[in-house]
């Protein structure tokens, strides 16, 4: 039976295929649908044409007169069972080239090309038909009849000739489908091209070279004379030339299409051309060749003094890959070598994969002391994602201390994606040298979005001796959701300690209510002469929710005299702590006159939270509004949205705003607060013809919503409606002509 099975299943399988063959309607019958059914009658015969490949011959003239149907179902099915049948499709030959009148370079053309494709599925016996339609007045045509002759392959060696004529084709299209077409033939059209690599004419020259990229390692017989061509631009005054550029780009893509070892000749002197094409070209050219080759030469130029030169080097290298490796200790070297231009060298060694990540990891070794969560080293470490979770791990294991430094930093730059690893980190909690406590609690943090999971190894490390552990503890102390009395007090404790004040004052600032006990303390530090630790201190006292009457006083004194940070801070802490309504305005009043923005924007933000006076606030945030911060111009901007429809008259401002070059979205939910009023017709239509879809689109909402009233703006609209590039503004111009019109 097993034995059986098989021959059986696939006799039956077999005879299938032909009793669903034998079952298709005759072709006669496909013929009269195709001619006379309706659309859907004729779609299905031609479909079913279409599958009867050769044995569809007898159709053809039907087939070639549902070339010119309607429906494009019908002309795909009719153009597919014309390919499909063959040589035997010949008289459909000028039908198919009427098809093809339609091209347009640069877009798919389907069309144009199914037809292309039909006609080069006829085989050498309609080249002596189509030759004629080499020289037709439409290009598209031209071009069609040689891309046919790429279908054809050596068989439309007859036509070479005809092709080559097309080399001085005036149109660029043109030449390029008979380029590829003769070098589609092969070997037999070598010695025709040949002659015209010698020639003067551009068009004709650069049309060879494309047939040359295109024939291929057939084409290896002409490398001397590519070689010849790719060398021109080490000609004096012809470096900088376009054309000459474009001759280089080509003869070098055609050298690289060949795979001849003369190109190694050509690559090297060439590099410092300054032709985008030949840059193109020669990053095609060395990424051909074995990496054994090519690696050597690009370190040397990575010593090279020219800068540009350099950088071309690394993207190379970065994208041979992890067989780059050898280039790596130079490329680091670069990269400490020219900081303000290392961002395409640490791209190439990110590039080149966790081949990478020892020598950077033997780098981060090097230093003296603990590399910084920012530094380069660390920048590319954390790129390498998943793949280099392994490395990583195994430099935490074994890896000196500012390796280990570094491999805790990446890691808690990479977030979620080192999870896996983190048993490994809560090994290095325990380290002895405390900036690897320091750090691997830093990435614990970063690792893991809810701190009290390692809640814990948090109060254990706020108890370290030292001053680096404890600002990342005291830190993460602050982002616990549950702060109990032996957490305050040691945060209070470590208030006293200047090198860990500044770190618990910001994490106080994170707990904000829950810290109000320990306001005492905190407002003891107001008379801190330092300016960091002053600011930090009143962004505390202003989370905490409530202080002591002397300490507002001081707060407000600061506000009055401190520096512009330090009266910034305190302004922001006042505004929060809510109170001192009259003496707080005077203090936002003065502040809006002041040079540093900060304090601009939070007297303004002030001015609406305090005064009563909504004549007040409206005049200081239409004023706002032209402040060359953009800052301080939202702050007015959020203050006109709360005024409604006392806001009107800053309507034009805020749709000028609008149109800036910042995000509009905050803007446009402002002027959405502000209701359609008929003073501000001229605005809005206006802002009809503002170079600003986002602009257009509102003033035709705004439009829509006054009705009837707009109606002067209805030519504008019903234009914008059916013309606006963008959707949104169309969709916003109909919606507006109906509310206007109904």
């Amino acid at each position: 039976m097993s034995a059986w099975f098989p021959h059986t299943a696939l006799a039956l399988l077999l005879a299938g295929g032909v009793l669903a063959q034998e079952t298709l309607p005759p072709v006669e019958e496909l013929i009269r649908d195709l001619e006379n059914g309706g659309t859907r009658e004729r779609r299905e015969a031609a479909r079913l044409l279409s599958q009867r490949g050769e044995a569809a011959a007898p159709a053809v003239e039907a087939l070639s007169g549902a070339l010119e149907d309607d429906d494009t179902q019908v002309w795909f099915h009719s153009v597919t069972a014309l390919s499909r049948i063959g040589p035997r499709a010949l008289p459909a030959l000028p039908a198919l080239l009427d098809g093809m009148d339609s091209y347009r370079p640069g877009r798919a053309n389907p069309r144009w090309y199914r037809s292309a494709h039909a006609l080069g599925r006829m085989g050498p016996g309609a080249i002596e038909r189509l030759r004629p339609a080499l020289i037709h007045d439409n290009d598209g045509i031209r071009a069609g009849v040689a891309q046919a002759l790429w279908w054809m392959g050596e068989e439309a060696l007859p036509a070479l000739p005809d092709l080559i004529s097309l080399f001085g084709d005036e149109e660029e299209h043109v030449r390029r489908h008979a380029a590829l077409a003769v070098g589609n033939i092969g070997e037999a059209a070598l010695e025709p091209i040949r002659a015209l690599l010698v020639r003067v004419e551009t068009p004709i020259l650069h049309a060879a070279l494309t047939a040359v990229e295109s024939m291929g390692h057939p084409a290896a017989p002409l490398a001397p004379d590519l070689v010849r061509l790719a060398a021109v631009s080490g000609i004096p005054g012809l470096a900088g030339d376009p054309t000459t550029g474009e001759t280089t780009a080509l003869a070098l893509r055609a050298l690289t299409g060949i795979g001849t070892e003369s190109l190694e000749r050509v690559i090297w002197p060439l590099f410092r051309h300054p032709a985008p094409r030949v840059q193109l070209a020669l990053a095609d050219a060395v990424l051909s060749r074995p990496p054994a080759s090519a690696v050597p030469e690009l370190i040397r130029l990575l010593e090279e003094p020219d800068r540009e030169l350099r950088l071309r080097a690394a993207t190379l290298l970065g994208r041979i890959g992890s067989e780059a490796a050898p280039a790596i200790p130079r490329l680091i070297r670069a990269i400490e070598e020219d900081p303000p231009h290392a961002s395409p060298l640490a791209d190439a060694l990110v590039a080149m994969g966790p081949v990478a990540i020892d020598p950077l990891l033997a780098r981060a070794a090097s230093h003296d002391e603990s590399i910084p969560s920012d530094h380069w080293v660390v920048d590319c470490l954390c790129r390498f994602g998943l793949p280099g979770l392994g490395p990583l791990q195994d430099g935490l294991a074994s890896g000196p201390e500012t390796a280990r430094v570094a491999a805790l930093h990446a890691l808690g730059r990479m977030g979620r994606d080192a999870r896996e690893s983190l048993p490994e980190i809560e090994r290095s909690l325990e380290a002895d040298r405390p900036p690897v406590r320091a750090a691997a609690l830093d990435a614990l943090i970063r690792i893991t979005p809810r701190p009290d999971e390692h809640r814990g190894a948090i109060l254990r490390l706020l108890e370290d001796d030292s001053p680096e552990v404890l600002q990342v503890a005291v830190s993460a102390a602050g982002r616990l959701s549950a702060v109990d009395d032996p957490v305050l007090q040691r945060m209070s404790e470590l208030l006293e300690l200047p090198r860990t004040r500044k770190s618990a004052l910001e994490a106080l600032t994170g707990i904000g209510t829950r810290a109000s006990g320990l306001e005492p303390g905190v407002s003891a530090l107001l008379e801190e002469g330092d300016g960091e630790i002053l600011t930090a201190t009143l962004d505390c006292l202003g989370a905490l929710g409530r202080v002591s009457d002397p300490t507002r006083e001081r707060m407000l004194e600061l506000a009055r005299s401190g520096t512009d940070p330090v009266r910034h801070a305190a302004l922001q802490a006042l505004v929060r702590l809510d109170g001192d309504g009259e003496r707080l305005l005077e203090l936002f009043r003065q502040a809006l006159e002041s040079p540093h923005a900060g304090l601009r924007r939070v007297a303004i933000t002030g001015l609406g939270r305090t005064s009563s006076d909504e004549s007040e606030i409206l005049e200081a945030s239409q004023a706002a509004l032209a402040d060359p911060r953009p800052e301080v111009r939202l702050a007015a901007a959020v203050n006109l949205g709360r005024l409604e429809e006392k806001a009107v008259p800053a309507t034009g401002p805020l749709l000028r705003l609008l149109s800036g070059p910042h995000d509009p979205s905050r803007y446009l939910a402002v002027l959405r607060d502000i209701p359609a009023h008929e003073s501000q017709l001229d605005a809005y239509r206006s802002g009809l013809d503002d170079d600003s879809p986002v602009v257009r689109a509102f003033a035709c909402e705004r439009l829509g919503d006054l009705g009837d009233k707009s109606a002067a703006a209805i030519d504008r609209l019903r234009e914008l409606s059916r013309r606006d590039t963008y959707s949104s503004v169309r969709r916003e111009a109909r919606e507006a002509l109906q509310q206007i019109t109904r």
